[in-house]
């Protein structure tokens, strides 16, 4: 049996143990970046200096806006340098909201 589960005593059926986290999951957070104003590159190069600074876990979907012309292609771009995933980009008069999960 593992640590962070019991046995029910109703049935015996395997539960989560209260007091306890299973270590096989993590919380997947969600971040939004606005860099809305700045000319591109540099919400790209904003990006990347998150990245490497560790401000996102594995799995973490960060919203990002900008509105520079070409943004979009530039976080396309970005996500397969770096092995991210484009998730969706939407856009709203002239910002740009791009959706990527690290």
């Amino acid at each position: 049996m593992f640590p962070y589960a019991t046995r029910s005593a109703h049935r015996g059926e395997l539960r989560a143990h209260p007091n306890s986290t299973n270590p096989n999951t993590s919380q997947m957070a969600n971040h939004t970046r606005d860099f809305r104003g700045l000319n591109c590159p540099v919400p790209t190069l904003k990006m990347t200096n998150a990245l490497v600074k560790k401000e996102f876990a594995p799995g973490d979907t960060v919203e990002v806006q900008a509105d520079c012309p070409t943004f979009e292609d530039d976080m396309k771009k970005w996500c397969a340098q770096w092995k991210k995933l484009f998730v969706k980009s939407i856009v709203e008069g002239a910002t740009k909201k791009i959706t990527v999960q690290i």
